[in-house]
Parts: structure tokens; C-alpha cells; sequence
């Protein structure tokens, strides 16, 4: 793997470090990475036992997925009106899938999990097993939320879904933010920096510019509170995390432990999301000044 950029191709220097992990990064658009980057080998071991979890359909929030499924369905409305053959890339169990093709869309999966894409088929999805290439099928629409910050070459995933799409085809991504309010003052303290699964940290300067090498024209780029806590929760959750040195999430086991096991309890749920309604205006501000947690951008395959 080599120490220049992947997006714009500047030196990269040393951040931080935790986890058992250096993170380097670019001065110039921002962008990081863990160093050093985990072999498909060590990558493969990690997915088939963190991912097993996630076969399990008792802890899918369906309220996540109708509001995640709400969002996209606006982003295609206003960006690809057109469009009916949609292809999510990373699917999982294809809930968010599920909920395009009740909408009418046309929809394909991929995903690397058998558990996860295996329960998507038993449900009547076109999922793939395996890694996303371009190997044929053509589509209007590619989603890729929560993929590229996994994979060990963002920029090929970008240009095989350049190669998916049809003519001025619209693709959609979403990537937790590493220039947000968040990332910035926590560092490794950040729920989302969780290596060796997050391998990269994306700013929009360097989201955009990876997407302009693949040969796509953005159109827009956002960020928003998304997946993430509110910021004033994940902030308090930082400087605990910090205090009592604990990790961001847990161990993969069925049943968590330490600060962040609170998260899988009905009175701590309860708290998060009465905390999350009353500080809205405050993550609509973050996200409106570009410190969301999620960020998202909207781009044209360039004819």
C-alpha cells in the first residue's frame, strides 16, 4: 500500500494512533487511513465473525431502516427522477433494499456477508454473495452507504460502479465524516473510528476528488447526523470513552460490555433518543455547517 494519497496523490504524515493502529493522513484534502492497511486475509477472518452478529434479525430496528429508506427514496426523487433499476452495494441483509422495492424500484444487492446476503434471498431479494464488480449488469442508480471507509481500494470500488452505471447514471454515497465536529475533537475516542473495519477516514475534499478520478461529476455534498448519535451525545460518549480509556464499541460477542453496553439497554435507548429530540436544532446546525457525522455525496456518471 502506498504512502501517497489515494485521492490526490500528496504525501501522507502520521495523525494519531490508537487501537493498534497509526492512522496517517493528507494535509492537503484531508483524507486518512489506518496504517497499516489489514490484508484480505485478516479483513476475510474479521468480517466472517464480526458480521455473523448482523445475520441476526432481533437487533434490526426497522424504525432506522423506514427512515433511512425515507431519506434515499428523496435523494432518487430529486436527483435521479427517473430512475428504476436500483443497485445497493454492501446491502446486508437487504432491509433498506426491501423497503426501494415496495416503492417500485427495480433493486439488486451485493454483499460480502453469506450470513447477512443469505437472510436478503430468504426474503426475495436479488442479493450476490461476494465482492461488487462491474460484471455486466447495468444499473440507474448505485448505492454505496457505509462501504468505501471498509474497502482497501476506494477509488476501484468507485470505478467499478462508474462501469455499472448507465449513461448520466446517479451514484450515491455516505461515509462517516472525517472532517466533522466530532472526528476532530474526539480523534480516536470518535465512535466511528473502529479499525481494522473503518480503514478510511473521507473528508468532502477528498470524497470529492475520488469521485472526479473515477469519472464521475458530484452534485452535491452534505453531511447529516445519519447513523451517528447527536453530536452532543457522541461528544459526552468521547470524553467517557476518554476518561475510562475504553473502546468505542465492543468486542464482537453477543452480549456487550462496558460504557458502551448501555446503548443496548431499553432505559439507555430511551435516553439517547429523548436527548437526540430535544438538541435536533443542534445537529441540523452541525450538519448545515458541514460537521455532521454522515456525509453524503450525490454524483453523475459523466457521459
Amino acid at each position: 500500500m502506498t504512502d501517497a494519497c489515494a485521492a490526490c496523490g500528496s504525501g501522507l504524515s502520521a495523525t494519531f494512533a490508537g487501537k493498534g493502529y497509526a492512522v496517517i493522513g493528507c494535509p492537503r484534502c484531508g483524507l486518512r487511513r489506518i496504517d497499516p492497511v489489514p490484508s484480505p486475509a485478516a479483513l476475510s477472518d474479521y468480517y466472517s465473525r464480526l458480521y455473523a452478529l448482523a445475520a441476526d434479525a432481533t437487533h434490526v430496528a426497522p424504525e432506522s431502516y423506514r427512515q433511512q429508506s425515507n431519506h434515499v427514496a428523496g435523494l432518487l426523487a430529486r436527483w435521479a427522477p427517473g430512475a428504476r433499476r436500483v443497485c445497493e452495494v454492501g446491502c446486508s441483509g437487504g432491509w433498506l433494499l426491501q423497503h426501494l422495492q415496495r416503492r417500485g424500484y427495480d433493486v439488486k444487492g451485493y454483499e460480502l456477508s453469506a450470513a447477512t446476503s443469505q437472510l436478503a434471498r430468504d426474503r426475495g431479494l436479488d442479493v450476490v454473495t461476494g465482492e461488487f464488480t462491474a460484471d455486466g449488469d447495468r444499473f440507474d442508480v448505485i448505492l454505496m452507504r457505509h462501504v468505501l471507509e471498509h474497502t482497501r481500494d476506494p477509488l476501484r470500488q468507485l470505478q467499478h460502479a462508474a462501469a455499472s452505471l448507465n449513461a448520466g447514471g446517479t451514484l450515491l454515497v455516505a461515509v462517516p465524516n472525517g472532517a466533522s465536529l466530532c472526528c476532530r475533537l474526539l480523534g480516536r475516542h470518535w465512535s466511528w473510528y473502529i479499525p481494522p473495519a473503518h480503514i478510511w477516514y473521507l473528508t468532502p475534499d477528498s470524497l470529492r476528488t475520488l469521485a472526479q478520478r473515477a469519472g464521475f461529476v458530484p452534485r452535491r455534498i452534505m453531511t447529516r447526523q445519519g447513523d451517528a448519535y447527536h453530536p452532543c451525545v457522541e461528544l459526552a460518549a468521547g470524553i467517557v470513552r476518554r476518561v475510562r480509556r475504553a473502546p468505542a464499541i465492543p468486542d464482537v460477542s453477543p452480549l456487550p460490555t462496558g460504557p458502551e453496553a448501555l446503548t443496548q439497554r431499553r432505559r439507555g435507548r430511551t435516553l439517547i433518543r429523548t436527548a437526540s429530540r430535544v438538541l435536533q436544532p443542534i445537529s441540523a446546525a452541525v450538519s448545515a455547517a458541514g460537521l455532521g457525522d454522515e456525509l453524503w455525496l450525490v454524483a453523475r456518471k459523466d457521459p
